[in-house]
């Protein structure tokens, strides 16, 4: 099963992992934690745009975010008829919806 992890460290204590899993050339698992601010949310914009891009059927799990800035928040509202987004919190749910 191919993968990609990509562990990202940035200043000011922001921090983000994300794991992508590609069960077949269809589909793309993609796993986000820590903080989605300014400074994370390029590499995910990446991530999720260069599947997108390729057609693929995306899984976001966000249930491990920490932290979600506006800017988060703005993107996750743009790929949200894109993608199934996974554990969104309620409260994510009212922000994005």
């Amino acid at each position: 099963m191919p993968f990609a992890d990509f562990d990202l460290v940035f200043l000011r204590n922001s921090m983000i992992h994300i794991k992508v899993e590609c069960p077949d050339k269809e589909t793309a698992v993609i796993w986000v934690d820590g903080n989605l601010d300014r400074q994370s949310l390029s590499s995910l914009q990446k991530i999720c745009r260069d599947h997108i891009w390729q057609n693929n059927q995306i899984l976001l799990h966000v249930d491990g975010l920490h932290h979600v800035s506006e800017e988060g928040k703005n993107f996750l509202r743009e790929i949200r008829d894109k993608v199934t987004l996974v554990g969104l919190s309620e409260f994510l749910k009212l922000e994005i919806c």
